[in-house]
């Protein structure tokens, strides 16, 4: 098994690095990746976002990598967020560390965290939930079209607490997946919204089914943030596989993604 979406201490996650990766290979998994948020712009409105000594992180992540390399493969990832007014400077900084893939995120609209509490969407209207989505949307595509990325996370963010308002979002998810068929990106099933009361991951099983339909490689994502949530909810990710068809699983190495396929 593959653990690529990992959070430490280093950035917004409850444990050190090693707590993470011995988690990881109590339960069973052979590769794992830290992707710990990278974000130039950090106000501390959201306390731990980002990671906050990158040199370190990369030697932290070395030392591991020679300490296990008996048991598990240990990847260098990371998590760009997605802020238009840094991201090319980010994507410029990273290229002088050896990554083995990135996963690009939005968590903000407008600066606005998306994905924080529940209560801040509850108290706007339908038109402005839609209205912010719809950013969302914009801002997502924009990073799937232009990003320095390998792998799409969480394309729903912001029904973490589960739907918002009966809109349909078909239409902008869709352009979404044309734009990573065409660039050769992959995305995930991110098992991490079953943990905020909501039964369903990262995106919702109509997605799920329409990745299938244009064939995008996916990677299963506990999105952990401390060790008990490594594998969290991976065995029934696992069975979506079967369910809708999807064929094709990405490993990644030195910033190029390996393909595996599914064996039903």
């Amino acid at each position: 098994m593959f653990s690529y979406h990992n959070h430490s201490n280093l950035g917004d996650g409850f444990a050190s690095p090693e707590e993470q990766l011995v988690s990881a290979y109590n339960h069973g998994i052979s590769e794992f990746g830290l992707s710990d948020h990278y974000c130039i712009w950090f106000d501390g409105s959201t306390p731990g976002f980002s990671i906050k000594d990158i040199d370190n992180y990369f030697n932290v992540l070395l030392k591991l990598r020679e300490v296990y390399a008996h048991k598990v493969k240990v990847k260098f990832g990371v998590e760009l967020e997605n802020l238009p007014a840094t991201l090319e400077e980010e994507s410029e900084v990273l290229k002088k560390y050896p990554l083995d893939y990135i996963i690009g995120g939005t968590h903000f609209v407008d600066d606005w965290p998306i994905d924080s509490y529940k209560e801040w969407w509850t108290v706007l209207g339908p038109e402005e939930i839609d209205r912010r989505i719809k950013k969302y949307w914009d801002a997502h595509y924009k990073m799937c079209k232009d990003g320095d990325i390998d792998i799409v996370a969480h394309f729903d963010t912001y029904e973490k607490w589960g739907p918002l308002v009966d809109n349909d979002y078909t239409e902008y998810f869709v352009e979404c997946l044309k734009v990573c068929k065409e660039r050769g990106l992959a995305t995930e099933i991110n098992t991490a919204k079953k943990t905020s009361q909501v039964n369903a991951f990262y995106p919702h099983n109509e997605f799920i089914e329409l990745i299938a339909e244009y064939d995008i490689p996916v990677i299963i994502s506990t999105d952990a943030h401390y060790p008990t949530h490594v594998t969290r909810y991976m065995s029934e990710a696992k069975e979506l596989f079967g369910k809708y068809n999807i064929k094709r699983i990405a490993r990644f190495e030195n910033r190029k993604m390996l393909i595996e396929y599914v064996k039903f």
